[in-house]
């Protein structure tokens, strides 16, 4: 709607204004663009777990991140598509159990560590470390659109956010029969 209103303008003076404001910010969306609220999902597969479910449905972040190798990029081009769950914390990671493991790799979820040393994607604007911080998080579970599922405070609760992104998924993943003419 609001991107609408802007591209929109019927009035000539308006549409003058619009323009100059456009090319005096040059054309950066980021900066000319009005400020709208992000898009919350509604119910479907998110977490609604007490104290998993805080940022369920919101759009994750894209911070940069930087690979073993060196290469550095925002997150979705980095972890590439599909669902993923990123931790804060490499020791949560590293004590994911055989049963927990084998339920993230159904889903095809891909683990990754986010921080400095020893983490599989370095932080290295620290814009992830503070934003886990900030959001008082150690792990985030990101659906394959990369909207937020769910959280987990402590490293403990990473096992439940498993345990509810699989409750979740079940009544997808059964094999529905397709009726024939």
């Amino acid at each position: 709607m609001a991107l609408g209103n802007v591209i929109c303008v019927l009035d000539p003076e308006l549409a003058a204004e619009r323009d100059a404001r456009m090319l005096a910010g040059g054309a950066d969306p980021a900066k000319v663009l009005p400020i709208t609220e992000q898009p919350v999902l509604g119910s479907g597969i998110v977490a609604t777990a007490e104290g998993l479910a805080g940022l369920a449905g919101t759009h994750a972040p894209q911070f940069p991140v930087e690979t073993a190798e060196g290469y550095t990029a925002l997150l979705d081009d980095v972890v590439g598509y599909g669902a993923v769950l990123l931790t804060s914390d490499a020791a949560a990671a590293a004590r994911i159990g055989e049963t927990h493991r084998s339920l993230l790799d159904a889903a095809n979820v891909r683990v990754f560590t986010i921080g400095s040393e020893g983490c599989d994607l370095e932080d290295s604007t620290h814009a992830w470390s503070r934003w886990f911080t900030d959001q008082q998080i150690a792990c985030v579970l990101l659906r394959p659109d990369h909207y937020v599922f769910g959280t987990a405070a402590a490293p403990e609760r990473l096992t439940d956010l498993v345990h509810g992104y699989h409750a979740a998924l079940a009544p997808i993943s059964v094999a529905t029969p397709v009726p024939t003419a």
